[in-house]
């Protein structure tokens, strides 16, 4: 992660990158901690937030310019934060979390992947990701997402059946003489140079939607 962290930090924030300081800024105060309970609604929202869309990163104790000044909380601190956040789900959503070194101190790095659910908190609002924006999603809008989810989840699902075997081979044959595939090549190698498909040790586990190259 510490070699990720430097990649995050350059990127900056965006679709699966959020900064989030530990600190109240004041112009002419020294800077100040901030309440758990204010860092503990930032998770609690970012990670539903990612996990509603793509899935993402959000690190603690980083300046939403990419400064790093460090996470200052104890163990016992980003316990009481984590348990808020939880507390702040109506279901909790899958994260890891992760304190990652850095040479002005601690960075805690949280990790979400994308769900097939959808998660909101216990207010009853849901968020999303959109770029760097929080969107607050209507009643309609969270129904469509999770008829969005649950086709990408039969989706893949028929994806990871299908065989080499199912595919429609009148079709395979155009589409490798559109790409220029000489035809004693083999399919499993042409599927896996174009991320149709991955080597799963025994040869190849279709990525390619049986929508494309299937007859049914």
């Amino acid at each position: 992660m510490k070699t990720a962290l430097e990649i995050l930090l350059k990127s900056g924030e965006g679709q699966f990158i959020e900064f989030r300081s530990c600190y109240d800024q004041f112009r002419s105060k020294p800077k100040r901690k901030r309440t758990l309970k204010s860092l503990a609604r930032d998770v609690a929202i970012t990670l539903a937030e990612f996990a509603n869309a793509d899935g993402g990163t959000l690190l603690l104790g980083v300046e939403d310019d990419g400064r790093v000044t460090a996470s200052p909380l104890n163990e016992e601190e980003l316990e009481s934060v984590c348990t808020m956040a939880r507390d702040s789900w109506k279901r909790v959503v899958p994260n890891t979390r992760e304190v990652v070194g850095h040479a002005n101190g601690g960075i805690i790095a949280f990790e979400t992947d994308p769900q097939p659910d959808v998660f909101s908190l216990t207010d009853g609002r849901t968020p999303y990701r959109n770029n760097e924006q929080t969107m607050w999603l209507s009643e309609g809008e969270v129904k469509a997402l999770k008829r969005g989810k649950a086709s990408t989840l039969i989706e893949r699902t028929l994806i990871a059946s299908t065989r080499l075997e199912d595919l429609n081979q009148e079709l395979l044959k155009r589409f490798r003489q559109s790409i220029g595939s000489p035809a004693s090549g083999s399919t499993e190698d042409v599927l896996v140079q174009y991320d149709l498909a991955v080597p799963n040790g025994s040869g190849c586990q279709c990525r390619c939607s049986p929508r494309l190259f299937t007859s049914g």
